[in-house]
């Protein structure tokens, strides 16, 4: 997608103009069309969406749903190419592409190359945004083929979502349809969507027939009669697709849908509804349900085709069964519907359709589907029929239905629903915020990516990334999604630098509001907020409103695009109280993601501290981070200070004497985050993290590597080597400080220690450490810091943290205490320091124990006791537990 380009100024003189975005647009909020209307007939709501390259369509008259576009179409028929559905102006009318939305719920726009489109408002952080955002990332092929409305755009203001969808038809079913094969193509493309749906934990929640559209439109008040239409549908030439996620909920991908439950309430609401819940059931299993209301849908449109068809009676017998544990799950209903089919002969499926409405007002589980088939049919199929309602039954039903007026949703029932979303308030402010792009959009944009380059671990060709950076291709693709990157910075000589520099500047000291973090020009006079990444992995920008970000180039289907996109899930309070940088906005593009991140300050430990509460608060920052990732089974496998940011920045080369970090770090006022998942792992949530090994070449690659794979082990656990590292990381920084924070010597050693069984997990050593610091008073915590002396640099394995510390406390704490370094592990690590001795002896120690298990195997088979041989091998292999 391309629009017209805008700078800052714009930006901020269209911001300055708010546009109220009501309340009453919102899922669940009583209807006000008015409001609604004068929110999309809005200038600031117009210039916004033309900004991005959108011309909403012309309000015919004032206070009606019609709008027509503004471009005209010079042709009669425009046939659609995918995502986008055709479309027709021969249909006789005055109009004949209005469009009607009669909630006022969405828009309807033409794009800068005149495709049509639908855009809906949306609230940010509810289910049904992040249901359309995880459409937004699927392929288009995928989406096609399980009949689901593609997401193009995601565009984000102040608390809302902005969803734009290519706009297809309303009244899927209409014009009739003439043939077997029309009713077929509708119902499969429902089972299809169904289950695509289900199959990623997304419960759709209002499956009817109106809820699906058809890839073709014309004036929506003359759909129903479209000749246009019909002969495309009766050529096979339309596809449909299920729609509307309002009552959608994204269950997490580790639930297992067999077992959900909700509360009985929650099924009222849709239209189709099956009695599930009408027998005053207290809750229900939503994804049964939701077969349930599909088989409702499909009863009520095309039960009487059971003569034509006959098996849609076991088919829908099935899929609104009372008996709940049999009831086809939507998998199983497609599975059905596609093996039955593809029996049916072209004969069969060109038969016209019968005239014939008897049944067709007759509730689902009254009307007899099974009565004019054959009884061989009948014979075959009679596990799947449905016996008639027990009278228990029809009281339950009769008596639940008078004490709840109907299955109709009474308002205040579903603003229940919207408060425990989250979802309360009417933020207001029509905020220019960077742009959500599809996989579909760019390839339009003519960016292509230097895959070899940027792929991770691959330090070399920063030239070649710096040069990707400065394409003009490339600050057209982030301008047009509301991001201008810096401008480089060349050297005296006039080369390239990895430099950088904001070109809309502030002046004095800006305050920071989580996610972005405060900056200022105070530093110095020549300040110009400098940055620099000097691997060129990264580029800087600004967003529309002029906040500073990070951009990173992520390739596709790797862990560490999984990682930023489960971080750019989760709610911005539980990344900030676990110290993880928040993830802003993903853009993908030719195979690869722009992860866009706030900008913050690297050198995390300038200027030097001045309290141990200051080193402290890095710490204990630190601990949340590894814990929050490893409580998600993500392993991050390269600790160090160098991947720890803090929400303030400045120029790069004045942050070793910035005066205002120093003075904000010593109020407690700023907040430290973990980031860079290069080198990360993300197992899936039901893997047993603490059995997961790698092979030991894994394990190079960090700065601050703990002894773990340094004596010939083959393979190590990866969230055990991490808590190692931080520990590494701790005492490279503060081993010293232990004769002022006691407690630190014992937490050091038990997450550095060669016994890895004994070693804390990243949980233990946070709660070790909140515990230990609670009991700190405050004179000690603002107790100055000592910086190192030259005699205390040492390794993390051979400084003595406990030297200095009071006998009685030694004592108290000795189970913590780590061993020296036995010499038959020192000269182990000798052998080890070439890589190629490295490898021999890891195979020599994996070889051990594989041989190890072949005479304890065979001896206990015949019964006897453990040889000389077995003591030997046991010997060679006792390191791996404990080097």
């Amino acid at each position: 997608m391309t629009s017209e380009s805008f700078s800052a100024p714009e930006a901020e003189a269209l911001n300055s103009t708010t546009s109220i975005i009501p309340s009453s647009i919102e899922s669940g909020q009583p209807l006000n069309i008015h409001d609604r209307l004068s929110f999309w007939d809005a200038p600031t709501t117009i210039s916004f969406f033309k900004k991005r390259g959108y011309i909403l369509y012309e309000r015919l008259s004032e206070g009606g749903c019609g709008t027509v576009p503004i471009i005209p179409s010079a042709e009669d028929f425009v046939e659609g190419i995918y995502p986008y559905a055709s479309y027709d102006n021969r249909h006789k009318s005055d109009y004949p592409l209005l469009a009607e939305e009669i909630r006022g719920k969405v828009a309807f726009a033409q794009d800068v190359l005149g495709r049509h489109v639908a855009i809906k408002l949306v609230r940010d952080g509810t289910d049904e945004c992040r249901v359309l955002r995880f459409l937004q990332e699927q392929r288009l092929e995928t989406l096609q083929e399980n009949c689901v409305i593609p997401v193009l755009e995601v565009l984000p203001t102040e608390g809302f979502c902005f969803v734009v969808m290519p706009r297809w038809g309303a009244s899927a079913k209409h014009p009739k349809a003439t043939t077997v094969v029309e009713v077929l193509d509708f119902m499969h493309a429902m089972l299809k969507g169904l289950s695509f749906l289900h199959e990623r934990n997304i419960y759709h929640g209002d499956i009817n027939d109106e809820n699906v559209l058809i890839s073709h439109f014309c004036d929506a008040r003359t759909e129903w009669r479209c000749d246009v239409r019909q002969d495309l549908r009766s050529r096979r030439l339309l596809s449909y697709a299920l729609f509307d996620f309002d009552f959608s909920i994204l269950f997490p991908r580790d639930i297992d849908r067999r077992f959900c439950r909700l509360p009985y309430e929650r099924s009222w609401g849709t239209f189709c509804l099956v009695y599930d819940t009408a027998q005053g059931e207290f809750d229900f299993n939503p994804f049964v349900f939701e077969v349930g209301n599909l088989g409702v849908t499909f009863c009520d449109l095309f039960q009487r085709l059971t003569p034509s068809v006959p098996f849609l009676a076991p088919l829908l017998d099935m899929m609104i069964t009372r008996d709940l544990k049999r009831r086809f799950t939507a998998s199983e209903a497609l599975r059905f519907f596609e093996e039955n089919i593809s029996q049916m002969s072209a004969l069969e499926l060109e038969a016209p359709l019968e005239e014939d409405h008897s049944g067709g007002h007759l509730d689902y589980d009254e009307y007899d589907r099974w009565k004019e088939l054959p009884l061989d049919l009948q014979k075959q199929w009679a596990m799947y029929r449905e016996p008639p309602i027990p009278r228990t039954t029809v009281f339950l039903h009769s008596f639940e239905h008078c004490a709840v007026g109907g299955n109709h949703c009474p308002d205040d029932v579903y603003q229940v629903q919207v408060l425990e979303n989250g979802v309360v308030g009417s933020p207001s402010g029509l905020a220019v915020e960077p742009g959500y792009a599809s996989p579909g959009q760019m390839k339009y944009s003519g960016l292509q990516i230097p895959a070899s380059v940027f792929q991770p671990g691959q330090d070399s060709g920063t030239s070649d990334r710096l040069r990707f950076w400065d394409l003009p291709e490339t600050l057209d693709f982030f301008e047009d999604h509301g991001y201008t990157l810096y401008e480089r910075v060349f050297s005296e000589e006039g080369d390239v630098t990895c430099a950088s520099r904001p070109l809309f500047a502030s002046e004095g000291f800006v305050d920071k509001r989580h996610p972005y973090a405060s900056y200022d020009y105070a530093s110095d006079v020549d300040s110009v907020l400098l940055a620099s990444d000097s691997r060129a992995r990264v580029a800087f920008a600004q967003d529309s409103l002029g906040r500073h970000v990070a951009i990173k180039l992520v390739p596709n289907d790797t862990d560490e695009y999984r990682i930023l996109r489960f971080l750019y899930q989760q709610p911005p309070e539980t990344l900030q109280a676990s110290c993880i940088i928040p993830v802003l906005d993903l853009l993908p593009v030719d195979g690869h993601w722009f992860a866009v991140m706030p900008r913050w300050g690297g050198f995390t430990s300038h200027p030097q501290a001045e309290q141990i509460i200051d080193v402290l608060d890095f710490m204990h920052s630190a601990l949340k981070a590894l814990s929050f990732l490893h409580s998600h089974n993500i392993s991050h496998g390269d600790i160090n200070t160098g991947n720890v940011l803090v929400d303030h920045f400045c120029d790069t080369r004045k942050a070793s004497r910035c005066k205002i970090r120093r003075d904000l770090r010593s109020r407690r006022a700023l907040c430290y985050a973990l980031f860079d998942f290069d080198l990360s792992i993300m197992l899936p949530p039901d893997s047993n993290r603490t059995s997961y090994r790698r092979s030991y070449e894994k394990s190079w690659g960090s700065f601050c590597k703990v002894f773990d794979t340094a004596q010939g082990e083959f393979d190590f656990n990866p969230f055990v080597f991490d808590v190692g590292n931080m520990g590494v990381m701790f005492c490279e920084l503060y081993q010293h400080l232990t004769p002022a924070v006691p407690f630190l010597a014992p937490l050091l050693d038990r997450m550095t220690t060669r016994n890895l069984d004994r070693r804390f997990t990243a949980s233990e050593s946070l709660q070790f450490f909140e515990r230990m610091i609670a009991q700190l008073p405050e004179a000690q915590l603002r107790g100055p810091f000592l910086s190192q002396k030259p005699e205390e640099c040492m390794l993390y394995d051979e400084f003595d943290r406990w030297r200095s510390l009071p006998p009685s406390f030694c004592k108290e704490w000795a189970i913590y205490r780590e061993s020296p370094v036995p010499l038959a592990t020192k000269f182990l690590r000798w052998l080890c320091r070439p890589a190629c001795a490295n490898h021999i002896v890891a195979h020599i120690r994996w070889f051990s124990v594989q041989f190890m298990s072949f005479p304890r195997t065979s001896i206990h088979l015949v019964g006897l006791g453990r040889p000389i041989s077995y003591h030997i091998v046991q010997r060679l292999c006792m390191p791996l537990k404990s080097t």
